[in-house]
């Protein structure tokens, strides 16, 4: 915010509002030709466009300046399938643990899901029906494979299906994954 005016402003009310309700109010003082800046804090809003507006209190004698208006669009979270081949009882010893934490920092917590990612883990043997759409469920747009020892016979035409279909498909590699294995698993979904 910038103060042109030629007098001092020591309470000016700052209003922030998100779809028609007042999410925090901030007081702020201004001398003259001063500029200051307003944190405002979105909260986590669920899918769909939002209204944003801020407000200053009082007006002055041009209030077209007064009010600020935005419109943002909060995009539906991707959903992602982990495939965990070897589940720990601690978080951090599964194999997806790392690529979890990188792309929803709160998964397996309360806090999980206000990120641009919907995470769901699945063991190999339920990875063919997982990447059916369950009702009320999206289906998984990536799949997120670490080098497990081997994928089940159903799982391979599954992921192929599902990579033909637009699907993506991050796969790992490591010391469980042998070379017989791989070519035998992934053939479908490699040159």
């Amino acid at each position: 915010m910038v103060h042109h005016g030629d007098r001092d402003i020591a309470a000016l009310k700052t209003e922030f509002w998100v779809d028609g309700k007042l999410r925090s109010e901030v007081p702020v003082s201004l001398k003259s030709g001063g500029s200051t800046n307003v944190a405002l804090t979105l909260p986590g809003l669920p899918p769909g466009w939002h209204d944003l507006e801020f407000r200053i209190h009082p007006s002055d004698t041009l209030r077209g300046d007064d009010s600020r208006f935005e419109t943002v669009l909060v995009s539906d979270p991707i959903p992602v399938l982990l495939v965990e081949g070897r589940p720990r009882g601690r978080s951090f010893e599964a194999q997806t643990f790392f690529a979890a934490a990188a792309l929803d920092p709160a998964f397996g917590t309360t806090n999980a899901g206000f990120g641009g990612f919907e995470l769901r883990t699945v063991a190999p043997a339920g990875l063919a029906s997982a990447l059916i759409p369950a009702a009320g469920k999206r289906a998984p747009e990536v799949v997120l494979l670490p080098g497990v020892r081997s994928l089940p016979a159903d799982a391979r035409p599954a992921l192929t299906s599902f990579a033909r279909a637009g699907g993506g498909i991050l796969l790992f590699v490591g010391d469980d994954v042998t070379a017989n294995g791989f070519n035998s698993d992934y053939a479908g979904l490699l040159p």
